[in-house]
């Protein structure tokens, strides 16, 4: 782009001499054809000389104007890119740090059985506000994927150490979802709590492989 707006001045400066030359030398007039011998007057040298000018003036003009508006498209569709790498950058990075949260408090969890029958209301919240979290995390998930599938489409690929990143967050995410069954733990929470006592089944909060 840079190239391109250096030569800006010298492309300009010559269609201006040739407009210039245009103006003071018009045509008007066909080229006339000559027979073999006959002699071309200067005025129809000059005449010739100007239709040449015009003709390339002009192919020059379009050709130049063709290729600034697609450096200025290459321009903005960089731009945009650098944009969204930025973007998916910033959202790996805070789906990482949630991911991190998620997995430490499913590790936290304790079984069902060993919990007091005071807490269980508080337990019963905290697993409601994990799995609004978790959704959370799903569209932030859904976000990058899409993210990453847009800069594919345009031929654009994430960096080896990006991709990596990207299929990591993917790998944790997969194995995080069918170890945690928050509806199934609520129903727990609330049975027990039903049942005024905090024994019974060892029924785990995480459902485990």
């Amino acid at each position: 782009m840079e190239d391109v707006k250096s030569r800006g001045p010298f492309i300009y400066s010559v269609l201006e001499s040739a407009q210039v030359f245009l103006a003071q030398h018009p045509f008007q007039e066909p080229e006339e054809s000559l027979s073999d011998g006959k002699e071309v007057s200067p005025k129809r040298r000059i005449l010739n000389v100007s239709r040449t000018v015009w003709k390339q003036a002009n192919v020059a003009s379009d050709l130049w104007e063709k290729l600034t508006a697609r450096c200025v498209d290459r321009h903005r569709h960089m731009e945009l890119t650098l944009e969204r790498l930025l973007q998916i950058q910033a959202a790996m990075e805070e789906l990482a740090m949630a991911l991190d949260q998620a997995e430490g408090v499913r590790d936290a969890w304790e079984p069902v059985g060993d919990l007091f029958i005071d807490s269980l209301q508080d337990h019963i919240d905290a697993t409601k506000l994990f799995k609004e979290e978790l959704t959370q995390v799903k569209e932030g998930m859904k976000h990058v994927n899409d993210l990453a599938h847009q800069l594919a489409i345009s031929d654009v690929h994430l960096s080896m150490d990006n991709a990596r990143a990207l299929e990591h967050l993917n790998s944790r995410w997969k194995v995080l979802q069918p170890n945690i069954t928050c509806g199934h733990s609520q129903s727990e929470l609330q049975q027990v709590k039903g049942n005024g006592s905090a024994g019974g089944h060892n029924h785990s909060i995480i459902s485990r492989k």
